[in-house]
């Protein structure tokens, strides 16, 4: 797409959004959209996931970061340099001139940042040009196995199309492994886990994903990190943590991605642990229902 084009959308977008913050949220997600609609159009080996892919593909109510993508099957030489040049070469055919990329290699994750200069200067967001949005995109070359993907269509102000990712079993296992596994609190976190079990009470997270990032987790890390081995198990792992948890910094991280009053939030996490204790009862009965009905077809 044009940069003028974009610009002119994009200003109605916001025509009736005040906060700066949600502002900057919007314009990264139309930018997320063209970025993978660049990448879907080549490139049929990634398989988007994590949190951006719970936002776009599975309507998370809440804006996010990053774009995080896997391999299906481990390549250690796998290159990111190729997908950088090819994500550049659509930004400079779309006349954006004020973007660069960098990319490198830790370990067996592929990274890469791109910045995008005087966008929110042009969309009257900042007053300073050098103000930048910064998208960054990491691709796992050593997944853990276990993890069940699926297509879905993508439609945004711009673009309509296909892209591969992790279905919403296994990308909430990964959050589930996020919480359990992070040593410092993610606020996002405690939102997306309310989310899940709010909106998907009877689908069951892929517990086998689980215990695999968790092996390996722990055989990167040397750590020893409990392996649940029943989806009960899980939960009460989950239950723990949130006993455990400092809500105030919970809030903190989190109210940049959403578009709540101070009050709303505490209203929010007031209640939260009893609100999340009754929802995890129901999920946990739904389970063990559809385990005995799956015993009595069985039969």
């Amino acid at each position: 797409m044009n940069y003028n084009d974009l610009i002119k959308k994009l200003f109605l977008l916001l025509a009736n959004i005040n906060n700066k913050d949600m502002q900057v949220n919007l314009v990264r997600e139309e930018l997320q959209k063209d970025i993978l609609y660049s990448i879907y159009s080549r490139w049929y080996d990634l398989y988007f996931l994590w949190w951006t892919n719970l936002r776009i593909c599975y309507k998370l109510d809440r804006f996010s970061e990053d774009l995080d993508f896997s391999i299906l099957k481990p390549d250690l030489n796998y290159d990111i340099n190729v997908l950088a040049k090819w994500i550049m070469d659509n930004f400079s055919q779309e006349n954006w001139y004020d973007v660069s990329i960098k990319y490198w290699k830790v370990e067996t994750v592929q990274k890469m940042n791109i910045k995008i200069w005087n966008i929110l200067y042009d969309l009257w967001i900042s007053p300073l040009k050098d103000e930048k949005i910064m998208i960054k995109i990491e691709i796992d070359t050593n997944p853990s196995l276990g993890a069940t993907y699926s297509k879905e269509i993508i439609e945004s102000n711009f673009w309509t199309f296909i892209l591969k990712n992790q279905d919403i079993a296994s990308t909430f296992s990964g959050k589930i492994w996020a919480l359990l596994l992070r040593e410092y609190t993610k606020g996002r976190d405690y939102y997306d886990l309310y989310w899940y079990f709010s909106n998907f009470s009877h689908k069951k997270f892929n517990r086998e994903y689980i215990s695999n990032i968790i092996i390996q987790y722990n055989k990167n890390n040397n750590k020893n990190k409990t392996i649940p081995k029943t989806h009960k198990e899980t939960l009460n792992m989950i239950l723990e943590k949130l006993e455990n948890t400092d809500y105030n910094k919970v809030k903190e991280d989190l109210k940049r991605f959403l578009d709540w009053s101070n009050d709303k939030l505490d209203l929010f996490f007031e209640k939260y642990n009893e609100n999340m204790i009754r929802m995890i009862k129901i999920y946990n009965d739904n389970i063990e229902n559809d385990t005995k009905n799956s015993k009595t077809f069985r039969l």
